[in-house]
């Protein structure tokens, strides 16, 4: 590892590290808007049961409360420290079923291949944080990563907001590069959505596609 990457690495974790130790920065247990938006994602991947599920970026395990009931297994990932201190409190070491495995982890050096096959992936309102530092490139890797280590026939759910253009982060040819980078190593669109709302008064549209790989004989 380069000390730029070093670099990088420690900087996301300690950003992160100082939002979740301060509190729930984006209100994820108490604005209906969040409330919503976490069931609609939920509601995007229930008409499958999965063996084995990967969150990246779980925060405090809003969204993990919702996907543990999908799948027989769980591992729910975020960089911060704080991050799965708060999910475990909430949820319970295992989660609320037993099914999941909460894991301290920067999903830019994980070794997902190692640790999968997976049959569903999900990615909601990360993946923009990781761009915000490391180069496309390493971006690019990262999905062809997480494309791989699918399962044939595997789901990745990938959920972005829009923002506008003083949002920098979310400029939406960001989100829709972002998007992109997935169908180009090989997923397919299996369907795509927006979900809206409003949350302290201001409009909000995301992104949500769901994407899946091949099965082995090329069918669905």
């Amino acid at each position: 590892m380069t000390d730029e990457s070093a670099n990088r690495d420690r900087t996301i974790r300690d950003h992160y590290e100082r939002v979740w130790s301060a509190g729930d920065a984006w209100s994820f247990e108490t604005s209906d808007y969040e409330r919503e938006r976490l069931d609609f994602l939920s509601a995007a991947v229930a008409d499958r049961h999965y063996r084995r599920a990967l969150e990246i970026g779980c925060g405090a395990g809003a969204l993990t409360e919702r996907l543990e009931e999908h799948a027989d297994e769980l591992l729910a990932i975020d960089v911060a420290d704080a991050a799965i201190i708060r999910a475990r409190r909430r949820l319970g070491e295992r989660g609320r079923s037993g099914r999941v495995t909460f894991l301290a982890a920067n999903a830019m050096t994980h070794d997902f291949a190692g640790s999968g096959p997976w049959d569903l992936i999900v990615l909601a309102e990360t993946i923009y944080c990781l761009g915000w530092l490391y180069p496309v490139f390493d971006i690019g890797m990262l999905a062809l990563a997480l494309a791989e280590s699918l399962a044939p026939g595997g789901r990745l759910l990938l959920a972005n907001t829009f923002g506008a253009e003083r949002d920098w982060l979310l400029r939406p040819f960001l989100i829709l590069t972002y998007r992109d980078l997935f169908l180009n190593v090989g997923l397919e669109r299996e369907r795509e959505t927006e979900f809206t709302g409003t949350k302290d008064g201001e409009a909000f549209r995301v992104l949500v596609s769901l994407l899946r790989r091949r099965s082995a004989s090329g069918q669905g």
